[in-house]
């Protein structure tokens, strides 16, 4: 009784070691799996799922484009933000009108932009790197802008 008792104790011990192998194993080709899926370096992960972290610069130019800026209204102007390539620290304030925009307004405008890069600079804490430049330019037609 003795023998097969340690006979039938080695065989269980090597099926629950398989079993265990077996379920350790399909365990870790879940990890791995996930670990792909969620792995911004992962070849088989979906263009879209991959994760992207914008600049300082492109996020505050992409806040104040979808606080601040002006498409053709009433005014007659349209207004938006933009971090040209070659500078790498300021926002362009690019501003358009028709012949027709109140330059008052117009130029109200573009200072109150000034001033709103100005404050949320500041209040994120990049507000002495953070530079702005303007273009305003007139346009004869609303097709005709940028």
């Amino acid at each position: 009784m003795g023998k097969r008792r340690y006979l039938l104790l080695v065989a269980l011990t090597i099926v629950s070691g398989f079993m265990g192998g077996l379920v350790a194993s399909r365990i870790f080709a879940a990890k791995s799996v996930v670990a792909q899926e969620t792995n911004p370096f992962s070849a088989t992960m979906s263009p879209g799922k991959r994760p992207y972290i914008p600049t300082r610069m492109e996020w505050l130019t992409l806040y104040l484009n979808v606080k601040y800026s002006y498409d053709f209204s009433e005014y007659n102007f349209c207004l938006s933000f933009v971090n040209p390539g070659d500078k790498p620290e300021t926002i362009l304030i690019w501003c358009s009108y028709m012949p027709m925009a109140s330059p008052r307004i117009v130029n109200r405008a573009v200072e109150n932009s000034r001033e709103w890069v100005k404050k949320i600079a500041k209040f994120y804490g990049w507000g002495d790197w953070v530079k702005t430049e303007v273009l305003v330019e007139m346009t004869e037609s609303r097709n005709q802008s940028r």
